[in-house]
């Protein structure tokens, strides 16, 4: 992803959520992003499917920072969240099917309403 033509039209001072497909690149953005004065608040990745097979699932550790789940880059504080998805890629062979998930996020505004 092209993280600087991505947010070129997007203004700085909101909340930002980015969706990228691969988590390989939600760890590149987290690099770039404080070279363009620019902060997000949320990452939306997925790809790896949890690991999918047990068989491959040390290299596709090996391979990915965030494998799956919620994760929190501290040096800026941004959330990202990995989904496993809700099925498989290639034979249907995902062996950790309780890995499947359908996610809900709701996201809620810094500022409290009384």
């Amino acid at each position: 992803m092209n993280v600087t033509k991505a947010l070129q039209d997007c203004p700085s001072n909101i909340s930002t959520i980015i969706l990228e497909h691969q988590p390989k690149g939600a760890a590149k953005i987290l690099e770039e992003l404080p070279k363009m004065g620019r902060h997000a608040d949320l990452i939306l990745s997925g790809h790896t499917h949890g690991g999918q097979m047990y068989a491959v699932y040390p290299m596709v550790r090996i391979a990915n920072k965030y494998l799956y789940g919620h994760y929190i880059y501290k040096e800026t504080n941004t959330q990202i969240y990995v989904s496993s998805g809700v099925n498989y890629w290639g034979p249907p062979v995902k062996m950790m099917a309780s890995m499947c998930e359908i996610v809900y996020i709701r996201l809620l505004s810094d500022l409290i309403v009384k």
